[in-house]
């Protein structure tokens, strides 16, 4: 990795902690698949336009691709 792309993931990270703290991610962090290191998350977004623009606003944007899937969930809000 160069420098700018060590600058770029570091930016990264900090914009998704910052999700996590307030509530837009519920988990995000590196999968360690065997073919290839990749991020994922698991977002609460009130519509498809709302996670489109978490992706957009990501620094590393300029690093990466990605996908997104709506999923129907439940979960328990304590």
């Amino acid at each position: 990795m160069t420098e700018e792309e060590k600058k770029i993931m570091q930016q990264h990270s900090e914009f998704w902690n910052g999700l996590l703290l307030e509530g837009s991610a519920l988990v995000t962090g590196p999968v360690q698949d065997p073919n290839g290191t990749y991020g994922f998350a698991v977002v609460f977004a009130e519509s498809e336009e709302e996670a489109r623009e978490m992706l957009r606003d990501d620094p590393a944007q300029k690093l990466s691709v990605y996908s997104y899937f709506p999923m129907l969930a439940s979960y328990n809000e304590k």
